[in-house]
């Protein structure tokens, strides 16, 4: 409890008692209950990681981490990236019952697994905490789990610059999960900078002409070749030279020609 003064409006000094949580209660909780990305990135300066002492941070039981997949246990699983852990499961030979009993489980892990190649995120290990993933790789854990859904080729994707920090390769990679969800029917939405995913576009909206307060106005729409012939768009100026020249037809045009008239 903490006791305060203050000056009411006839002047008279007025004591008060109010309870008060404390500065670490106070900023744990907020982190906890807030909804907010910006208050919970502001907070999340505070904190600091600390390895548990019992199970030296693999966030699992005693009897869990003596459990063992061939010859590996599940923490040393676990530090794999995702890309070395799907090929240790495509490898991973079970014989008799165990075989029988894993079936469905292993299908399950590299279907999963598979997801999360396809967007991108082969880089990462099952142990990173998802607090630490950039927005970009939010996201595609977020569109990994969508397409470990059935499709009914009737869902709106909003995706906010999901190739930032990817490979070309991987970007790649992103872009044909992407290309095959609007193959299903579905609508796909993405702001984005990167001209390698602009130029496959079916639509394009040219937010401008310049960023943050200088911007805001529709400056083109249209198909990668409209906008990139809308000179008043600095996103065209830098797309067209990555856009196929326009195939030219090499037929001569008949010229039609006047006949006299029989006299």
């Amino acid at each position: 409890v903490i006791d305060f003064k203050y000056l009411n409006d006839r002047g008279d000094i007025v004591q008060r008692s109010h309870p008060f949580e404390g500065i670490l209660p106070n900023m744990e909780r907020r982190y906890r209950e807030t909804e907010s990305n910006a208050v919970r990135e502001e907070l999340s300066k505070y904190l600091a990681h600390q390895a548990c002492p019992s199970c030296h941070g693999t966030r699992l039981r005693e009897e869990a981490r003596h459990v063992f997949i061939g010859k590996v246990n599940l923490p040393e699983v676990v530090e794999l990236s995702i890309g070395d852990c799907m090929a240790f499961f495509r490898q991973l030979t079970l014989t008799g019952q165990k075989a029988q009993i894993a079936e469905k489980v292993l299908k399950e892990i590299q279907d999963r697994l598979s997801f999360l190649v396809n967007v991108g995120l082969n880089y990462l290990n099952l142990s990173r905490s998802a607090e630490t993933l950039s927005g970009g790789e939010a996201q595609r854990v977020k569109l990994s789990k969508e397409l470990s859904k059935r499709d009914t080729g009737k869902t709106l994707y909003i995706l906010d610059e999901p190739t930032t920090g990817l490979h070309f390769h991987d970007i790649q990679q992103l872009l044909n999960v992407l290309h095959r969800l609007r193959d299903k029917g579905n609508t796909v939405i993405i702001i984005e900078h990167n001209l390698d995913v602009i130029k496959t576009a079916d639509w394009l909206i040219d937010l401008g002409p310049e960023g943050g307060s200088g911007g805001g106005q529709i400056i083109a729409t249209g198909t990668p070749e409209d906008v990139a012939a809308t000179k008043a768009s600095h996103t065209g100026h830098f797309l067209a030279p990555l856009l196929p020249a326009p195939k030219r037809s090499t037929t001569k045009k008949a010229t039609a020609k006047a006949r006299p008239k029989a006299a």
